[in-house]
């Protein structure tokens, strides 16, 4: 592969480098050498292996999966500021990615995201509560056939 990340697909094809990720159904294709550039992380300990997979599948995020494998092939990690920072931080923390490493260009945006959340955490302790109430969780399924079903029921008929 060139420094410019392209090389030939007749030449790759067949490779041992290829790899898939498959992230929450979202398909990524990577070169394994890619994923050795972050020596200790979780897909670089994943593919250093004598036999290492040709697939990978993690019931994951995909949307933050396509940052993370940016990060592997740039070395450069950035905030998307269409997602909640706490929640980049748990998946950062799955893929063994320290959110210190944030480039400087988004790292005040990505802590005043975190520090409004941490600070709404204060005034309503269940904002940073994994567990949605049972309550919701009951109600859940019949909101969602409201909009997803018309046939649902008499409500679902009229939105």
């Amino acid at each position: 592969m060139s420094s410019m990340g392209v090389f030939s697909l007749g030449a790759s094809e067949g490779s041992s480098d290829k790899i898939v990720i498959n992230v929450g159904g979202v398909k990524h294709e990577t070169c394994k050498s890619t994923l050795m550039t972050l020596p200790g992380s979780r897909l670089a300990q994943l593919v250093d292996t004598e036999k290492p997979h040709s697939e990978l599948f993690f019931d994951r995020h995909p949307e933050v999966f396509s940052h993370v494998l940016q990060y592997y092939r740039s070395g450069k990690l950035h905030y998307p500021t269409n997602l909640c920072s706490v929640m980049l931080e748990e998946e950062f923390d799955f893929w063994g990615i320290s959110s210190t490493d944030m480039e400087p260009c988004c790292w005040a945006a990505f802590r005043q995201n975190k520090d409004a959340v941490e600070a709404l955490a204060q005034i309503d302790p269940s904002v940073m509560e994994n567990d949605q109430s049972s309550r919701t969780r009951a109600c859940q399924p019949k909101i969602w056939a409201l909009f997803d079903n018309p046939l649902s029921s008499a409500g679902a008929t009229v939105s």
